[in-house]
């Protein structure tokens, strides 16, 4: 199993990991299979996108900001409150 570690800048973004997925799937001799890939955080999700258009990644993060999904200082519990995340896509 490979671990990788994916930084974002900002609070809602998204992120090309094609090639870092792409590069570990190598590291580890792969050729010909299934990758798992797996975000254990509840601010982070991934997504399947081409990136044939990049008024895509703009419309998303453009929705997820006029939507307020999840809503930025919400009645949050839990130790985050709100204040991280990221798309991975």
């Amino acid at each position: 199993m490979v671990t990788l570690q994916i930084r974002t800048t900002s609070r809602s973004q998204m992120v090309d990991i094609t090639d870092r997925v792409a590069e570990a799937l190598k590291s580890q001799g792969v050729q010909n299979g299934i990758a798992f890939v797996f975000v254990p955080h509840t601010t982070a999700g991934i997504t399947i996108n081409e990136n044939a258009d990049p008024d895509v990644v703009h419309d998303i993060l453009f929705a997820l900001a006029a939507e307020r999904v999840p809503p930025h200082r919400g009645q949050y519990r839990g130790p985050c409150k709100g204040e991280h995340g990221g798309l991975v896509g």
